[in-house]
């Protein structure tokens, strides 16, 4: 289940945007959905209307999220979680997966871009900073 597909069923979960969101660039497929994707015990996605049953085992970031405010609160809600985004526990029992680390990339804009590094970096600190832990990621 991607972050967009999570916060569409639980709107709640992040307030300040609605969805669906509207992304300011033009992506094809998935990719369009969101950048974070979550996973389940089960090894299957489950429907959306069951999400919040189903425990998450793992976040895995595939690509700088569009959306950073949202992605980066649906990732600390469930690393603060037993796997259910509404329980709170004080032990990091979801993994967190980052595919690419590189805090920059080049692109044809004459400066560097943030990238999955960057996000992981805000998603460290702000683990750190609610937790008093480091967020536990695997590059």
């Amino acid at each position: 289940m991607t972050a967009e597909e999570y916060h569409h069923e639980f709107p709640d979960i992040y307030p300040d945007v609605q969805p669906p969101y509207t992304y300011p660039m033009q992506l094809s497929g998935r990719e369009m959905d969101s950048m974070v994707d979550l996973w389940y015990n089960s090894g299957e996605a489950p429907e959306p209307r069951e999400a919040l049953r189903q425990k998450v085992k793992a976040i895995l970031i595939v690509a700088d999220p569009v959306p950073w405010g949202r992605d980066l609160q649906i990732c600390m809600d469930l690393l603060r979680s037993d796997g259910h985004p509404d329980v709170r526990i004080d032990s990091q029992e979801v993994a967190c997966y980052v595919s690419c680390c590189d805090f920059e990339y080049s692109s044809t804009w004459p400066v560097p871009r943030l990238g999955n590094g960057a996000f992981t970096i805000a998603l460290d600190v702000s683990t750190t900073r609610a937790t008093s832990r480091r967020l536990r990621v695997k590059c």
